[in-house]
Order: C-alpha cells, then structure tokens, then sequence
C-alpha cells in the first residue's frame, strides 16, 4: 500500500493543477467529513462519506475528483479487507481506461505496483501455473507468471508514454501534497518519479534472472559502469531487444539524457549513482577498477556542488569494505569522509561521512583473562582493541560479603561492578603499552596481570 499512497498524492495534486475548480463548500465539507473519520479511526465510516462524494462528483462530472475518490476507496477497501486487491484492480482499470495524460500515466504506473504486491505475496503458487498458450485469463488471479511479468512490464512502459510531456510538469508546482524525497532536486519532474518507480522492478535481479536467465556479457563492463558520455553511447546486444535487461538500461540512459546538461547537477549524480549501483549487481562487482574511476571523475567534475558530497561518501564507504577484507582501514576513506564534512557539512553525504568517521575512530576494547588463575602467580589477559595506545589496569579485591552480590550480577553492566567497587583502593596498578600503528583496525595482544594472592578481584 505505501506505493499507492505515493501515487495518491500525486494524483490530488495533478487534479489542482490540471482539472477545473471543485473547491466549492460542498465538497470541502464532505472531505472534512472524511478526515474527521480518519481521525477517530472509522474507516468504514470514511469509505461510506467518500461514496456519497463519488456520486456528487459523477453528477457534476468532476473526473478528477472521481480518481481522487478511487484511490481513497483502494486504501479503505485495504484495511478493511485484506482480500480486496481485485476490486481495487477492477476500480483502476476501469480508470485507466476513462482517463486521460497525466493521470492515465500516474495511475498505469500504480497498477502495475499492485501488480507486484500481489504477485510478491504469491509468487510460489503463481511460478507453479502453465497456462494455455494464447488463453489468457481476465482474471490476474488465475495469470502464471510469463502474463504477470509481462504485464507489469508494459504497464510500467506505458506510464512514461509522452515523456516530453511529463519532463515539463514539475515536482515543485505540487510540492505542496506531492510526498516525494526530493529535497536534493533529485527527483524535479513527474518523468522523473514514474521513471525511478519503473527502475524498482528493472532493478530487482530476481525478476532478470530467475524468470529470464539473462546472463552479462563480459564487454559491458565498460560501458555499465563508465562516465555518463560511456555510458549513452552503449548499445545493448540485438539478442536482447525485449529483454528486462535492455529496458532496464534504455530507462537509465533516458534519464541520463534529460539531466546531463542540467546546471545543477543533483539530478544527474543521483541517477549516475543509482547507475552505478544497478550496474554492480548485474556484474556481480567483477571490476571495481571502472566503477572507481568513475566516482573520481564525478567527484572531480561536480565536486563544488554540495550534493557531489554524495559521490565523496559512495568511494569511502566502498574504500572501506574494501579494507576490511585486508584488516586495515586507509587513510583515504578519512580523507574522503573529512572532505565531505569540511565541503558541505549540512548534507547527506556529509552526515553520512560523519557516521563513518565515527565508526572508523571508535575506540573498542575486551579483555579476557585465563580460565584458571594459580594464586601469587603472574597470568596473562588476552586483548582485542582498535586505536588504542595504552592502557591503565586497576584491580580491586572484592570483599567476601559482596561475592553474593557479584555473582548475582556477573553478566551485568559494568555500572553494577563499579557500585562494587566504590569507595575501595585498588591493591595493584599497572600499565601496558599497545601497539597502534594507526590503522584504524584491531588488534590482539597479552598483557601480564601481576601475581595476585588468592580471592576475588575486578580489574578495570
């Protein structure tokens, strides 16, 4: 249901933007009706008011108002039944096919999103069908899974018909009601938000591989993960004209396309981003040289624009899962991460920058001793520690009457163990040394624990 919601917003907008004035009093205090139910809680009661305005708008021939009522019925028809996905269906075809551009583009695309849900939810049983060839059921219900994908898939197709159209409808003019994440001007344009939504399902694997078989050949490394000029010069396979693949890389370029000689690059580096991202999943990130180089050339090309901080965040994060695998973290993921932060330090990529600093400087530490300690003999604790110099041990004998207590709070916070301790000298202090060569990665080592005489101790 979140998706439809999305589009519910999208379609009220659109309708005070497109569609003659119905703000008359009638209408505005049969919704205040509606939302005053919302507020209580009584959907049932809401989807009986929104009927009410179903009939006042087809008396006066408000079609904009009959699709803001349809999508009002599928979210009330959803709470209360869980099983009435068909009549939502039936309700949005039967729009669709009564509709006009914009809203017939906002509402296929939805469709097609309920599509998916259903086919999410049922996908075992759905993968188990063989239809009759050339017998297709009217109801999806009864589709196999070839109908369904295909389905989805031409309905997502359709939904960006005249597309210069919708490049020219911006996001702003209805910024008001629109609940689209566009605070970076990623998303300006309703092109935009239909193309990202069709992405969702190009994107997914499972439906590329698993229903296709779609494998990637080696020479498209290139050009999947190269610069935006690379990248729209890239000619997908003949053999692979109607596949999932080849639409999934014509949305991509499309909107490459529009944005890349946008004056402010926000748009252009989050569709790269998400590129890239796409790209790596269908190569199985087989060469992380393109993809690099990549990133340094957007950095390097939009690095004066603050949403670039982004492009900062994405080589650091991958520099550092990087490190990982070898046990050490470089100095150029904190060189990347302070960039970011010291450039632009109200942003996303920035406060992202700053989540990975803090975990890469986080100073961690256990300590385990021996299992069995011989009494006025020196042992040994085991330590595991990260961007540690030193250490200062104190031990504590606790005293006969708190050992109830102690073993009672064993597995306890350590703010347990100091209320034992409190107001206690500690019978031996010492220090040791650790080895930090400033790697950012842990470390082990022991570290001789003086000869104790016999009892129970807590060393801090």
């Amino acid at each position: 249901m979140k998706k439809l919601i999305l589009f519910f917003c999208v379609v009220c907008s659109i309708s005070a933007v497109y569609a003659q004035n119905v703000n008359n009093r009638q209408l505005d205090s049969l919704w205040q009706e509606v939302a005053n139910y919302e507020v209580r809680d009584l959907p049932k009661s809401a989807l009986e008011q929104v009927n009410i305005i179903y009939n006042v708008a087809q008396t006066n021939g408000w079609q904009t108002q009959i699709y803001k009522v349809l999508l009002y019925k599928a979210q009330y028809a959803f709470l209360l039944n869980e099983d009435a996905t068909y009549t939502v269906v039936s309700n949005f075809k039967n729009a669709i096919d009564s509709s006009q551009f914009p809203l017939k583009n906002i509402l296929q695309s939805t469709l097609a999103d309920l599509y998916i849900d259903y086919y999410a939810d049922n996908s075992y049983k759905i993968r188990q069908r063989t239809l009759v060839e050339g017998e297709t059921p009217e109801d999806f219900r009864l589709w196999d899974n070839a109908t369904f994908l295909n389905t989805i898939n031409g309905l997502y197709a359709a939904s960006l018909n005249n597309s210069a159209g919708l490049q020219q409808i911006t996001v702003d003019e209805i910024s008001d009601v629109l609940h689209v994440e566009n605070d970076n001007n990623t998303r300006p344009t309703i092109y935009d938000v239909l193309v990202y939504n069709a992405l969702n399902f190009y994107d997914a694997r499972k439906y590329l591989f698993l229903e296709y078989g779609v494998t990637i050949p080696a020479n498209y490394t290139e050009k999947l993960l190269g610069s935006n000029h690379v990248f729209l010069d890239f000619e997908v396979n003949k053999d692979e004209k109607d596949s999932f693949l080849r639409k999934g890389i014509a949305l991509y370029k499309e909107l490459t396309a529009f944005h890349i000689n946008d004056s402010v690059p926000n748009a252009l580096i989050d569709v790269t981003l998400h590129r890239l991202k796409y790209g790596r999943s269908l190569l199985n990130n087989r060469d992380n040289s393109v993809y690099v180089s990549t990133l340094k050339g957007l950095k390097a090309r939009y690095g004066k624009f603050p949403f670039a901080t982004d492009v900062s965040f994405e080589l650091a994060e991958f520099y550092y899962k990087q490190d990982k695998r070898s046990k050490t973290v470089s100095n150029e993921v904190l060189a990347l991460c302070n960039n970011a932060i010291d450039s632009f330090p109200n942003t996303i990529g920035a406060k992202n920058s700053m989540v990975l600093r803090e975990l890469i400087l986080d100073r961690t530490l256990s300590i385990t001793s021996e299992k069995f300690l011989v009494p006025n003999k020196p042992s040994l604790l085991f330590i595991n520690y990260r961007n540690i110099d030193s250490l200062h041990f104190r031990a504590y004998k606790l005293p006969y009457s708190k050992i109830g207590k102690y073993k009672q709070y064993y597995w306890g916070v350590s703010g347990v163990y100091d209320s034992l301790i409190v107001n206690q000298k500690s019978v031996v202090e010492w220090q040791a040394s650790m080895a930090n060569p400033n790697d950012y990665a842990n470390h082990t080592t022991e570290v001789v624990m003086p000869a104790l005489p016999q009892g129970h101790y807590i060393i801090t």
